[in-house]
């Protein structure tokens, strides 16, 4: 018992300096994260914290066996003693746990679940380490949507056979929305393996926001960040009084907005498709990038993301080109040369295909070689533009629609350091079926059934300044 009380004590004390740390970076607001430091002693303090719990375990099972009469001589459990846990078993864990030893018991789960990608596997320990709040909302969401029972259940319901769910299905099913991270009261969160907004998605494929900008997950409705331009320095003579280079903070605000995506399909396919899991997450896999890559470049902030076209639009940031209505090479150095000096160590272009191969042309023209590094058929491969590199936004503008005989903008290349465009993520995806579709003429059922998903993504500039944006605009 006396060992138990050691290791117990030892425990508390590990977790009231994980609570100390993590007050103080909640009362921080100017940053988001752990220093380095910081995030060491967490994370030795974490380990302690798992280890003494399971030292804990052992040595109550072993004076349990002892009562029992049961023990033998050298200490150790019987044989045949099953001491296996289940790591995805929240009712060993105490009421009132605290939200350390739930990410450490998550951290654990995500280890033993052996068909997850370790891709996804490590995306989703750094969430867990980084993301999850004190009361570890995040780690118990991955417990409660990442055991065998609520699989196996999730499949039967979004199969429309929730009716052959075992007890244990049922009840995962029903804890599980009972303590959903969504809003949504009518659908089940997905199980976490196939959960996009935790494992992650191969969205930098198709769109380059994700991989090149700023990406945060939150669990709460909102993110609130500090920006500023940075501080302005003075020459100050001897023991006069320095002057006042206080910076200019300001306190962006990204909320996520409702992403639905609905997916229809007849009985017939229901009845025979195995496999439900993979299918369904590929398919809204692809319908979230595709809607993302519109909603990144030019989404209007009203209901949806906003993009990085639509915060720099009519602002300081914009540039146009030396001649009216034309394109010329000499206007992707004019814009390069109007990104403030400190931004251009890490800036990245970003523009439609037709563009980048119009500067390619352009450049081969001139004999410009140093104006785009690669000269192959794809001008992607490796490319980069004036020695930075350059990414393909396919829902941007390009010099294929500069059409003097019209009135348009017409923003075909941006260059900044997009780690000042911020993406929030409010974890969790959730998943409604539709028993039945009805059709439009007498409201009679179609023989089709549907799953209606929704997430919540937000985006924005939190500093214009770090951008550029060429606009060749067109008047009648």
């Amino acid at each position: 018992m006396d060992r138990i009380k050691i290791l117990e004590e030892f425990r508390s004390k590990c977790v009231e300096r994980m609570r100390a740390l993590a007050d103080g970076l909640a009362g921080d607001d100017t940053r988001s994260n752990f220093v380095e430091d910081e995030q060491s002693e967490w994370d030795q303090l974490d380990s302690w914290v798992t280890d003494a719990a399971a030292d804990i375990s052992r040595h109550q099972r072993l004076l349990a066996v002892g009562e029992a009469g049961s023990t033998d001589p050298s200490g150790t459990l019987p044989p045949n003693t099953n001491v296996t846990e289940d790591p995805f078993d929240l009712r060993s864990l105490p009421f009132n746990a605290p939200g350390s030893e739930i990410r450490a018991r998550a951290l654990t789960a995500i280890e033993k679940i052996p068909e997850l990608p370790d891709a996804y596997r490590e995306n989703a320990t750094r969430m867990v380490e980084r993301v999850d709040n004190r009361r570890g909302d995040l780690a118990r969401h991955l417990l409660l949507t990442g055991s065998t029972a609520f699989r196996t259940g999730w499949q039967k319901a979004m199969a429309g056979e929730m009716w052959s769910c075992d007890e244990a299905e049922r009840h995962a099913l029903l804890e599980a929305r009972a303590s959903s991270l969504t809003d949504g009261a009518g659908g089940f969160a997905v199980p976490f393996t196939l959960d996009t907004t935790i494992i992650g998605t191969a969205d930098g494929t198709v769109s380059p926001f994700r991989e090149i900008s700023t990406v945060k997950q939150i669990v709460t409705d909102n993110w609130n960040g500090v920006s500023s331009a940075g501080v302005t320095g003075s020459w100050d003579g001897e023991a006069a009084e320095v002057s006042d280079d206080a910076p200019t903070l300001l306190q962006p605000s990204i909320t996520p907005s409702k992403l639905a995506i609905f997916i229809p399909a007849s009985i017939e396919i229901t009845q025979d498709w195995a496999g439900i899991e993979a299918d369904l997450r590929q398919m809204i896999e692809e319908e979230k990038a595709r809607k993302e890559d519109a909603a990144f470049t030019t989404g209007t902030g009203s209901g949806q993301p906003t993009g990085i076209i639509t915060a720099l639009d009519g602002g300081s940031s914009e540039t146009t080109p030396a001649t009216a209505e034309t394109f010329v090479l000499a206007d992707v150095d004019s814009t390069y040369g109007a990104l403030p000096a400190r931004y251009r160590r890490r800036a990245a272009w970003a523009g439609e295909i037709n563009t980048f191969l119009k500067i390619q042309e352009l450049a081969a023209a001139a004999g410009d070689r140093s104006a785009w590094n690669n000269q192959a058929a794809d001008p992607l491969v490796n490319g980069e533009l004036r020695g930075r590199p350059a990414y393909e936004a396919s829902a941007m503008r390009s010099t294929a629609d500069i059409n003097p005989a019209a009135t348009a903008d017409n923003h075909i290349l941006v260059v900044g350091d997009f780690a000042n465009y911020y993406i929030v993520d409010r974890i969790g995806l959730t998943v409604e079926f539709i028993p039945h579709l009805f059709g439009t003429g007498n409201n009679r059922p179609t023989g089709q059934r549907g799953w209606y998903a929704y997430l919540r993504t937000g985006a924005d500039s939190v500093n214009d300044g770090a951008f550029r944006v060429l606009n060749v605009a067109t008047t009648l």
